[in-house]
């Protein structure tokens, strides 16, 4: 493979033409997605929707069953050991490849059928015509990749053998080759674009149509061989960019697909904005009974940040790997080290001003005192740094219990040392935030940054890593400093914001509201008794119903076009009544850069609807 200058600028898998190329870049940590599926007997003979934001990973994810990388693996075992490992485990491959899989992009052309001027069912037989026919096409094409046969050659040597109770292969007599359900299918498609391309209007044309999805269950390895052998196990149906077709189609495959219950296993990915409104605002009532539903987002959120860490490491490294600026790693030119001496003065004044303030409230109450002293005799064991955010969780302290006026007497240094680590990090922020000290750096707020978006995380990525080839050509260190990364980091953001005006529906008014909502953020995290340690940057909605009423349809536009947009992250959370689940909405975490708030989930605040209003 040739090395690229700056790997990062590399982004969708669907570009990235050769297999190699692929496989260099790819993470095996991917699959771990399915493994739980696989544990469970849910991932074959399933159908299966995946769901992410743009940028998420879904055709990444699909990719790696394609015929043509599941032989590059299965012959390389050595190289791709990892992946390899990780598919022998979804029963993918071991003594040979064990899936075939037909991936099907979305494309434009399914969307021109709604052009065309016939009723629903009349369009929907044309839709199922043009599906059925690119699928068995594709199986056919995928079946010779994966036994390594030449295309259209090796058609000859395929012999399907299927019971066509239906009727749904008009004019095929079966059993037949591969040649002649191939060109049975193809003449099918053809006859399709003959009539759209027709300038008589399509109604006076005769055009055979399939009244449902046939070719999901007609195309299984059971009724293929080739040579007399069979292919695989099983096969694997990938419908990719589902959210390009039309809402008319989307709904017509999900019909169909409850209604024939076939035994296939068939993967739907789209973005979230394919949901209806409802689904987008609302996952904690979200209906998932006729199939399952994988977020890739929420995967990775729900790991507590091992997952995505873990991943986003692999990404970055095997993406910097590809340099051939002699540039090899990613990680590990992001310190996480701060220049204490450089904002020496920084700290001091920080340490005086908690200083100060302890002085004041010796005058006003005498049940500190204990902490004071202690707090002074701390000096000597810690630098300036460290003492300062010691000073500084002390004083959060205080603010915490002054506002107590029940507690009048002297509060114990064990009782200090018992919760004081709950304050660290609003400690850290409010230094860094009050006396101008970096906080946007290091790997870890890279992977935070990303909000679970892969694609998010190389966008971020590649601006870091061209500054590392920059500095690597001048002679320069390519390890960046906390303040190099932070500057990168809020110009990529102040970008991002102001390519909202052109790039989103709403934007006068959802900028609007994000910009009151991330200043109400601010000023809560602003609270000198820090009640969020960890800083608030979410909120939930009081009233399910919400979404349901006239009265807040502006709100449900802004709100339902800030997550397909991945500008609110919904998570649902379980909180105050037994059982109870909220839809929290949290900033992207791009956005908490561009309001200077700390990048942590878990704190939100509940609002009313008609509070929420108020910030449009």
């Amino acid at each position: 493979m040739n090395k690229l200058r700056n790997p990062f600028r590399m982004r969708a898998s669907e570009k990235i033409e050769s297999d190699a190329n692929f496989l260099r870049i790819y993470s095996p940590l991917s699959l771990d997605i399915f493994l739980p599926y696989q544990k469970e007997s849910r991932l074959w003979e399933y159908v299966t929707y995946i769901h992410s934001s743009p940028g998420g990973g879904k055709t990444s994810l699909m990719r790696i069953f394609e015929p043509s990388v599941l032989n590059a693996i299965f012959n390389s075992k050595s190289s791709y050991s990892e992946i390899s490992s990780r598919l022998k485990q979804l029963d993918v491959i071991n003594e040979r490849v064990n899936v075939l899989g037909v991936y099907l992009l979305c494309s434009r052309t399914f969307q021109l059928l709604e052009d065309v001027n016939l009723q629903p069912i009349h369009r929907n037989r044309l839709f199922f015509s043009l599906l059925n026919s690119r699928l068995i096409l594709t199986t056919l094409k995928n079946i010779l990749i994966l036994k390594g046969k030449r295309f259209p050659e090796g058609l000859e040597e395929i012999i399907y053998k299927f019971q066509d109770t239906h009727n749904n292969f008009i004019g095929l007599k079966l059993p037949c080759t591969g040649r002649e359900l191939y060109d049975w299918a193809a003449k099918y498609e053809e006859t399709i674009f003959t009539a759209l391309d027709s300038l008589i209007p399509i109604r006076q044309t005769i055009i055979p149509g399939h009244n449902g999805l046939f070719a999901f269950s007609a195309m299984q390895p059971e009724f293929f061989t080739i040579n007399n052998a069979p292919i695989c196990d099983r096969f694997l149906f990938m419908l990719d960019d589902a959210h390009k077709l039309s809402t008319e189609q989307r709904n017509a495959i999900k019909s169909e697909l409850i209604e024939s219950r076939g035994r296939f296993t068939l993967f739907i990915s789209e973005r979230i904005e394919a949901l209806n409104t409802s689904s987008n605002i609302d996952y904690v009532n979200r209906n998932e009974r006729d199939f399952q539903y994988i977020n890739l987002e929420d995967f990775f959120r729900l790991g507590k940040g091992k997952k995505v860490d873990l991943l986003l490491t692999s990404v970055g490294e095997k993406r910097a790997e590809l340099s051939s600026d002699n540039v090899s790693t990613f990680k590990g030119n992001l310190s996480d080290i701060l220049n204490e001496e450089r904002y020496k003065d920084h700290y001091i004044k920080s340490i005086n001003n908690s200083l100060h303030y302890f002085s004041h409230v010796t005058t006003l109450v005498t049940r500190f005192n204990e902490w004071f002293e202690y707090a002074e005799s701390l000096s000597k064991d810690y630098n300036y740094k460290e003492y300062a955010i010691i000073l500084k969780q002390i004083e959060i302290m205080v603010y915490r219990n002054l506002r107590n006026s029940q507690l009048d007497f002297p509060l114990s240094i064990e009782e200090l040392n018992s919760k004081i680590d709950t304050v660290k990090k609003a400690a850290e922020y409010f230094i860094s935030r009050d006396y101008g000290i970096p906080y946007y750096y290091s790997f870890n707020s890279v992977v935070k940054i990303s909000s679970y978006n892969i694609e998010q995380f190389l966008a971020f990525s590649s601006y870091l890593f061209e500054r590392m080839l920059s500095n690597n050509l001048l002679g320069n260190t390519t390890l960046l400093s906390p303040e190099e990364q932070e500057k990168i980091i809020t110009g990529i953001v102040k970008k991002r914001w102001e390519d909202l005006h052109n790039s989103i529906p709403y934007s006068s008014l959802i900028m609007t509201f994000l910009s009151n909502l991330g200043v109400y953020f601010f000023q809560e995290n602003k609270q000198l008794n820090a009640p969020y340690n960890a800083g608030v940057n979410g909120f939930g909605i009081i009233d399910q119903n919400w979404y349901r009423k006239d009265t807040y349809e502006s709100l449900v536009n802004i709100i339902s076009t800030c997550v397909v947009y991945n500008l609110l992250e919904v998570v649902p959370t379980s909180q105050g009544a037994k059982g109870q689940l909220w839809n929290v909405y949290y900033l992207n975490r791009w956005l908490c850069v561009y309001f200077k708030l700390p990048l942590e989930y878990g704190n939100w605040r509940p609002k009313k609807p008609i509070e929420l209003m108020k910030l449009i």
